[in-house]
């Protein structure tokens, strides 16, 4: 175990003093060690050898995200490590988690900006602070005090005028409950970073910064961003004695409505599940994101 971990960390440092006059080369040499360490790092069960593995892969992953074209560079062998780039290409997130003996996982994530916009710009290393947030759906969040998840989708967004970025993310959370989540990734008037922004209306008391679903792990729940044929007003038919309404075709967040198998298991998220038969969902306006119940899923 020993001799694998020097030999990863002496590749490093010999590619440092060989490849600096061609960095497409030296990206790949980089990319080939974190492969390496991040494989050895799964296939080992001692919690020591994983917390100093995984420090490894973070150490040499900040150092490869500082090298010239790195922005651009695809990173195609690092299955394990997720990579988003924002559709507005201001900045790119890589995200990974490192699972406990129990199967709680620990989350990582870096933000590189974009080094043609923003060269001089450090990364924004994230720090999993969830253990310590006592209400996480309605605090402020920094860098520092961060909300682990892997992220899965970037929603650039342009709420009362300004720009904020809606994520969309997964948390293993513990080995009975499973969560989906709904961030938002934004800078307040000194250009710090903030996660959580209080832009969700007419859901629960519209004082949430983040949404949270929480639901049994041996369950899957949707939640994704697409367009919808949304219900926008209801008219009185008196001929036909009936309600009907006009849709409009927009872009909506779009979930799985959670229930509890039983009654009497509210509030007992490792007893909830999808209810297989109703969607809601949260579509945009200039205030945030309002809430819309009942959306029929299939009309995409």
């Amino acid at each position: 175990m020993q001799r694998k971990i020097i030999c990863i960390i002496c590749g490093i440092f010999i590619s440092g003093s060989v490849f600096a006059r061609e960095d497409p080369v030296r990206l790949k040499l980089m990319e080939d060690s974190l492969y390496r360490i991040m494989k050895t790092l799964q296939g080992t069960h001692d919690p020591g050898d994983r917390i100093d593995l995984n420090r490894q892969f973070a150490e040499t992953l900040n150092r490869t995200l500082y090298l010239e074209g790195s922005f651009d560079y695809p990173f195609d062998s690092l299955k394990f490590l997720a990579r988003l780039t924002s559709p507005d290409k201001e900045f790119r997130i890589y995200n990974w988690n490192l699972p406990d003996s129990s199967g709680k996982n620990t989350y990582f994530a870096y933000i590189q900006w974009n080094e043609k916009k923003y060269p001089k710009k450090p990364l924004l290393i994230l720090k999993d602070y969830s253990d310590s947030i006592r209400e996480p759906e309605t605090v402020l969040l920094d860098a520092r005090h961060w909300y682990g998840v892997l992220y899965y989708k970037i929603i650039p967004t342009d709420i009362k005028g300004k720009r904020v970025y809606t994520l969309l993310g997964w948390d293993g959370g513990d080995p009975a409950v499973t969560c989906k989540v709904i961030d938002v990734f934004s800078f307040d008037k000194q250009g710090g970073e903030i996660f959580g922004s209080a832009i969700f209306h007419g859901y629960g008391d519209d004082k949430k910064t983040r949404i949270i679903f929480r639901f049994s792990s041996e369950s899957s729940m949707a939640l994704r961003y697409q367009e919808q044929f949304i219900p926008s007003q209801k008219k009185w038919n008196s001929k036909k004695k009936e309600f009907e309404y006009s849709v409009k075709k927009e872009w909506a967040i779009v979930f799985d409505r959670l229930v509890p198998l039983y009654p009497d298991m509210d509030g007992q998220y490792r007893f909830y599940v999808p209810s297989g038969d109703a969607f809601d969902g949260f579509i945009l306006s200039k205030e945030g994101w309002s809430f819309v119940s009942d959306i029929d899923a299939r009309n995409h």
